[in-house]
C-alpha cells in the first residue's frame, strides 16, 4: 500500500484530540493535535503506570502537555497492535500491494473520500500522531472486508461479542450488556474515548476503540442521546466499492436518532460491503425504544439487507455473530463460538434483571467455547471488555474482567438522559 498514489483529502475543518488513560484512580491523559498538517503526540502522566484503557477527549484547548517514559504513548499500542497481528503483516500488506489488492482498497479509498472524508482526517490524525503510514492504519479499519476477501475456509478469526437485551420497564430493570470479544492482543490496548466533534453537526461521543480503528465497531454513546454496541457478522459475500464496515459503525456511532441510524445501516445509494449488527437505544425519550438491527451486502443495488428487531416491553433479547433475523449465507469457520454460546444462553432462564445479564455475560460452563472467554485451544478469542447499559439508571459500567464474578466497573459514564424510564 506504500506505493499507492497520494489521496488528496476532502477536508472538512481542525480537530484536537486528547486522551486520558485510566487504571484504578490514576489518571494518564495523552495528546494529539491536529492542525492543518502539523501533528504531535505526547503524553502527560504523574504515574508511570502502563496504558490499560484510555479516556479520549477532543477539545478546542489544550494546555501545554509534559512528556511521559518512553514506551507509555499511544503510539505504542498501535505500534504494537500492528506488529503483533499476525494477519497484518504476512497476509493484508502483501495482497494489498497487488495488483487486484490495489484496486479493492483505492476504491474503498476513494469512495470514502467522497463520502466520508471527515472519517479519513481522523484517520490521518491517528497515522501522523502515531508515525505510522496512513495506508496501514487505513487497511486496518478494512480489516473486516480483506479479511473476508481472503478467507479460504481454514481461517479461525475470533469471532466477536455477545449481546443480552432487557426490556422490563415496570419491574425496573432496562439493560443491554455486551461482551467484547477480539484478539488477546487487545486487551492491554484498548481504550475509551470521549470525542468532542465541532463543525456542521457538533457532538460529543464515548466509545470503545481499537488501535488505530475508527471508534464504533464496539460500543459506545453520543450526547444526542444514542447508545449502541455491535456485533461482528460473517456473511459469505463481501462487496468491493462499497462503503466498510468500519465507516458505517463510525457513522451510527455519530446519528442523531433511530431513523438515522437505521437509514445508515440500510446504507442506501451507497451500498455496505460487508455486514455488522448494531444494538440501539435513544436515551432521550420517555419511553424508551430498544433495536437491533441486522444488515447484510446486497450485489444487486446500492444498499444493504437490513432486519429491524425491536425488543418489546417485558421482554428479553440476545444477539452474538449469527444472523437472527435475515437469512443470509454465513462462513461456518467463524461461526462455530456462536453457535455454542446461543445454545448457552437458551439454557438460561430469561433474565430480568442487571444481575441476570452479567450473570450470562460473565458464564464459563461450556469448557470449550464459553460466554466470557479466555483464550483456548479451541477458542483463540477473549472478553477484552464487558459494557453494561443501565439506561434506569443512565450510566454505562465498564469491566475490565469477569462481570459476574469481577471486582465490578473499572469506571462508570454517566449517559445523556434527559428523562428516566
Amino acid at each position: 500500500m506504500d506505493k499507492l498514489s497520494p489521496l488528496r483529502l476532502n477536508p472538512r475543518g481542525r480537530s484536537m484530540l486528547s486522551r486520558f488513560a485510566t487504571r484504578g484512580s490514576t489518571v494518564a491523559a495523552l495528546t494529539v493535535v491536529a492542525n492543518g498538517s502539523n501533528r504531535e503526540i505526547s503524553l502527560r502522566s504523574d504515574s508511570g503506570i502502563e496504558l490499560c484503557l484510555a479516556y479520549l477527549l477532543v477539545v478546542k484547548d489544550i494546555p501545554e502537555p509534559r512528556v511521559c517514559t518512553e514506551g507509555k504513548t499511544f503510539s505504542k499500542q498501535i505500534h504494537e497492535y500492528l506488529a503483533l497481528t499476525p494477519s497484518f503483516k504476512s497476509e493484508m500488506l502483501p495482497w494489498s500491494q497487488t495488483n487486484a489488492g490495489k484496486k479493492i482498497v483505492t476504491d474503498y479509498l476513494n469512495l470514502m473520500n467522497a463520502t466520508h472524508s471527515e472519517l479519513l482526517l481522523e484517520i490521518q490524525g491517528m497515522a501522523d500522531g502515531a508515525s505510522i503510514p496512513f495506508q496501514h492504519l487505513f487497511l486496518m479499519n478494512l480489516r473486516s472486508e480483506v479479511g473476508a476477501i481472503l478467507d479460504d475456509g481454514s481461517s479461525k478469526e475470533a469471532e466477536s461479542c455477545s449481546d443480552v437485551h432487557v426490556n422490563h420497564a415496570e419491574s425496573g430493570t432496562v439493560a443491554i450488556g455486551h461482551n467484547e470479544d477480539s484478539s488477546p492482543l487487545i486487551f492491554d490496548r484498548g481504550y475509551m474515548v470521549n470525542a468532542e466533534i465541532t463543525g456542521a453537526s457538533p457532538h460529543k461521543f464515548t466509545a470503545y476503540a481499537y488501535p488505530g480503528e475508527l471508534p464504533g465497531n464496539a460500543f459506545g454513546f453520543n450526547s444526542y442521546g444514542l447508545a449502541i454496541t455491535v456485533n461482528a457478522l460473517y456473511p459469505k459475500m463481501v462487496l468491493p466499492n462499497r462503503a466498510p464496515r468500519n465507516f458505517l459503525t463510525r457513522s451510527v456511532l455519530s446519528a442523531k436518532s433511530l431513523d438515522e441510524a437505521v437509514n445508515i445501516s440500510a446504507t442506501k445509494g451507497l451500498g455496505g460491503a460487508y455486514a455488522f449488527c448494531v444494538n440501539i437505544v435513544y436515551v432521550k425519550e420517555k419511553k424508551l425504544i430498544m433495536l437491533s438491527i441486522e444488515n447484510a451486502p446486497d450485489s444487486t443495488k446500492k444498499r444493504s439487507f437490513i432486519n429491524v428487531h425491536e425488543v418489546k416491553d417485558s421482554s428479553s433479547y440476545f444477539h452474538v455473530n449469527l444472523y437472527r433475523n435475515l437469512e443470509v449465507d454465513q462462513r461456518p469457520n467463524h461461526i462455530t463460538s456462536s453457535k455454542h454460546r446461543t445454545k448457552r444462553i437458551k439454557e438460561f432462564l430469561p433474565p430480568q434483571t442487571i444481575r441476570d445479564v452479567l450473570k450470562i455475560l460473565g458464564d464459563t460452563a461450556d469448557g470449550e467455547y464459553p460466554l466470557y472467554r479466555t483464550p483456548l485451544p479451541t477458542d483463540n478469542s477473549s472478553t477484552v471488555a464487558t459494557a453494561l447499559y443501565d439506561f434506569r439508571g443512565c450510566t454505562l459500567s465498564v469491566f475490565r474482567d469477569n462481570p459476574y464474578k469481577g471486582d465490578g466497573p473499572i469506571h462508570v459514564f454517566p449517559l445523556p438522559c434527559d428523562q428516566h424510564v
